[in-house]
């Protein structure tokens, strides 16, 4: 799979892209765990592993039958010379791949042909494919060691002129050249990219047109092509780019371009080691070229955008944006990005609409919903702030009690039992030995209400709790989100369920791990081990895809212990 994230837009993790962002809120139907079975059984007798040629820079992908003796896949998973081989999950069969009989290097598709026979899967028609439907990847994925799985997402934005569909589905490097199936087990798709947090498929359509061509030609004689030879370059600098050999990583898609100077790809994928490597003008003269090569290459000028933002050169990163936007209306995180770049060029009633679409997108945004509830805040409008805040599972300040400091000095702190941590439920008239005497829970005295649960400022080598409880509706499976500054703990009803020992700045979101809530009144203790400089945390409370669960009661703190 073409991972963008690896040396596209890499860069984007050191400046301004902001995180998760999911899909527009639509009557979303999540599918059964019976239907998803069936889905997945379908798929076992058409869906290979494809395995050959260079493991480490590539070779290991998956396929689908399309014909009885045809198999489609990306072009990168068998573009290194080599034998190629393929293999059903349930069969002890494995057929060689001997032949290609048509290729598209601009959707990097590729039809593979074998000696044997499968079972073809049907192809759907990707022009009927609507934003919000439910689709699910199929394949051998990366991450799951590359066993055959299913994920679920929803199609996040179809565009015109058959471009790539993006997706909520999690997917990884194992699952490319996989399908993409809807509910019905058609094939609308065909995984190829992983782009910030968004993951892209190849229309369907775009394959049965590849399926009329009929120019048989031997792997071997494939793979002497020089536009095959570039992708093999390609995926040698993207290794060479994973072990932060970032010059050597220019050198082969130096090579690339050489043998394909018409494949926007590996200019912006050189732009994003030379950003890297702090060359910033030389990143854009590549993103230049590539928004030449296609001026309707959105990603070209987010990247581009990106780069004139660290430069400090908002004006021309707001213009890039504003391009972007649009060619794609329906990507909610540039108008997130073009609204803190608003925020930087002070025009605040600008950035306030960029972050209202991009929560028009998606409701339970976490980015685009802080930034509006500091808009409200600072306008003392904090009614509407507390709105946006529960729209983002964090538990605010006004939510909890806290109890210290207690000392840290030697970091003793953190194996120190200095309250009954197994505890469900804490006396409040208790008064308790602190480093500043006897001290009794009290309520938070952060007032900012933005999250950050902060004990104090200035005060270094101490200990303090922080303690609240939820009410849910019902027995559930649910996410705790947290980090804390600096090492920290988490006791759900009396259990501890998670503790880290790192010295870090507190950001949202650092740790997600499950838990179940019961039915009822849920205890949450937190104690967090300040050393220097900033003392706090952060906790949200969401579902497996990280969007905030509305039918939860925070209790205020002033209610804690009656």
């Amino acid at each position: 799979m073409r991972h963008y994230t690896k040396i596209l837009l890499c860069f984007l993790s050191l400046v301004l892209f902001l995180s998760l962002s999911y899909a527009q809120e639509f009557p979303e139907k999540a599918a059964t765990p019976a239907e998803v079975d069936l889905i997945s059984e379908k798929g076992k007798d058409s869906i290979v592993r494809i395995v050959g040629g260079n493991f480490s820079i590539g070779g290991i992908g998956t396929g689908f039958f399309v014909g009885r003796d045809k198999i489609v896949t990306n072009i990168h998973v068998v573009a290194v010379p080599g034998l190629y081989s393929a293999k059903l999950m349930n069969s002890k069969t494995v057929w060689r791949i001997e032949e290609v009989t048509a290729f598209d290097l601009k959707n990097d598709l590729v039809v593979l042909k074998i000696a044997d026979e499968g079972i073809p899967l049907p192809l759907g028609n990707s022009d009927r494919v609507q934003t919000g439907e439910s689709v699910y990847a199929v394949g051998f994925p990366a991450n799951y060691t590359h066993r055959y799985k299913i994920t679920e997402g929803i199609i996040q934005s179809t565009q015109k002129n058959n471009k790539w569909f993006r997706m909520t589905v999690d997917v990884s490097s194992g699952n490319s050249g996989g399908p993409i199936l809807n509910s019905e087990g058609e094939v609308i798709g065909v995984a190829t990219a992983v782009y910030d947090s968004y993951s892209y498929a190849i229309p369907s359509n775009t394959v049965k047109a590849l399926l009329t061509e009929t120019k048989t030609e031997s792997l071997q004689q494939w793979h002497k092509r020089e536009v095959i030879r570039a992708v093999q370059y390609s995926n040698i600098a993207q290794e060479k780019y994973h072990d932060k050999d970032y010059n050597q990583a220019i050198t082969y898609l130096d090579k690339a371009i050489q043998l394909n100077p018409e494949d926007t790809f590996y200019f912006m994928s050189r732009g994003g080691v030379k950003d890297v490597l702090g060359k910033h003008d030389d990143a854009i003269d590549d993103y230049n070229q590539a928004i030449k090569l296609d001026p309707e290459n959105v990603h070209a000028y987010n990247a581009r955008g990106n780069t004139k933002n660290y430069i400090g050169d908002y004006k021309g990163a707001k213009d890039d944006y504003s391009k972007s936007i649009k060619l794609d209306p329906n990507n909610g995180e540039a108008y997130k990005v073009r609204g803190n770049i608003n925020l930087k060029l002070k025009n605040y009633q600008a950035a306030f609409k960029d972050f209202t679409e991009a929560i028009r997108l998606d409701p339970q945004d976490l980015d685009a919903n802080l930034s509006i509830a500091e808009y409200y805040r600072d306008k003392g409008i904090f009614d509407k702030a507390a709105e946006h805040l529960q729209k983002t599972g964090l538990i605010t300040e006004d939510s909890w009690i806290v109890l210290g400091p207690f000392n840290n000095i030697g970091r003793i702190g953190f194996d120190t039992v200095y309250i009954p941590e197994a505890a469900t439920h804490f006396d409040t008239t208790v008064k308790y030995d602190t480093i500043d005497g006897k001290v009794g829970w009290q309520k938070c005295s952060d007032d900012k209400l933005d999250g950050n649960i902060r004990f104090g400022k200035d005060v270094d080598w101490r200990v303090a709790y922080a303690w609240t409880t939820v009410t849910s509706p019902d027995e559930r499976e649910v996410q705790f989100r947290f980090d804390s500054d600096d090492q920290g703990k988490v006791w759900l009803n009396g259990e501890e369920v998670y503790a880290h020992t790192e010295t870090h700045k507190a950001i949202i979101d650092r740790y997600i791990f499950a838990v179940t809530l019961k039915t009822g009144k849920n205890s949450i203790l937190v104690k967090v081990c300040e050393e220097k400089d900033g003392w706090g945390f952060y906790l949200r409370i969401t579902d497996k895809n990280g969007h905030a669960l509305d039918d939860l009661e925070i209790y205020r703190a002033m209610q804690i212990g009656k």
